[in-house]
C-alpha cells in the first residue's frame, strides 16, 4: 500500500506542502494536533479521492470510505474519523475501528463505532432553525490512522453501533485520551470539511429518532416528522 495516488509517504516537496496545508488551516495547534501527520492517508468516497482540505457533501459520504496508507508487516492499526467542530479537547466519532492489519482488511477489524456519515449545520434564529448554507465549510473532519504500539487492543467497552441515545454521548471522545490509554502512534492522516445540504436534514432526523427527541432542538420541517420519532 502507499505511494502514488493512493497515499503513503510523498516526496519531500509533497510532504512539505501536505504539512503546510494542516498548519495554514489551523489543524495544528493546542486544540487539534501537536503536529501534522507524518504521512497522508488517501480517502476515497464512492471512487472519488478526497483532497486535503476539501469541502465534501454528506450525500457523497453515505458509505464508509476506502482508505489507503503505508502499513508495516505485522503491525496493527486503529482508524478513526473524528469531528473536531466541538469544544477544544473533545471530538465526535463518526467511525472507529481497531486491530486493523492494513487498508485491505478494515472489514476484519473490530468496529467500535459503526459508520455515520459526517455532516454539518449552523444553529440560527436562537436555535429554532437550521442554517442552510450550502457550500460553506463547517466542521473539520480528520481521518486518522494510529499504529497500536503494544499490538492488539481491547476497546470493546466503548462500542456504539446502535440507534439509541448513546449515539450522542458515547461517541464523544478525546483523541489524546485514546492515544494515552491504548498507546497509539499517529502515522497517517487527512482532513476535510463538511457543509450543509438537504442530506444533512436526513441525518438530523436520524439522530432525533435515535435520541428520542428532536435533535439538536426542534426545527420545523426537519426533525418534527413521524419518521424522526421512535
Amino acid at each position: 500500500m502507499g505511494g502514488g495516488s493512493w497515499g503513503g509517504r510523498p516526496g519531500q516537496m509533497g510532504l512539505a506542502q501536505f504539512t503546510e496545508k494542516w498548519t495554514s488551516a489551523g489543524e495544528v495547534g493546542p486544540a487539534k494536533l501537536d503536529s501534522a501527520p507524518p504521512a497522508p492517508v488517501a480517502v476515497i468516497y464512492d471512487w472519488d479521492k478526497i483532497m486535503t482540505g476539501d469541502i465534501v457533501k454528506s450525500e457523497n459520504m453515505l458509505n464508509p470510505p476506502m482508505l489507503k496508507w503505508k502499513s508495516e508487516r505485522g503491525a496493527l492499526y486503529t482508524i478513526a474519523i473524528l469531528d473536531f467542530g466541538f469544544p477544544p479537547g473533545i471530538q465526535y466519532g463518526h467511525w472507529l475501528v481497531s486491530n486493523v492489519r492494513d487498508a485491505w482488511s478494515i472489514n476484519w477489524g473490530d468496529e467500535i463505532f459503526s459508520y455515520i456519515p459526517p455532516f454539518g449545520f449552523e444553529r440560527i434564529n436562537e436555535e429554532t432553525a437550521i442554517g442552510q448554507t450550502q457550500g460553506t465549510a463547517l466542521h473539520d473532519l480528520m481521518v486518522l490512522v494510529f499504529k497500536q504500539k503494544n499490538g492488539r487492543v481491547d476497546m470493546s467497552d466503548m462500542t456504539q453501533t446502535t440507534c439509541d441515545p448513546t449515539i450522542l454521548s458515547k461517541r464523544v471522545v478525546s483523541k489524546d485520551a485514546l492515544i494515552e490509554k491504548y498507546n497509539l502512534e499517529l502515522v497517517a492522516g487527512n482532513f476535510f470539511y463538511t457543509t450543509y445540504t438537504k442530506t444533512t436534514d436526513d441525518i438530523i432526523c436520524y439522530f432525533s429518532k435515535c435520541s428520542g427527541a428532536p435533535w439538536p432542538y426542534p426545527a420545523a420541517g426537519i426533525n418534527d416528522g413521524p419518521q424522526c420519532q421512535k
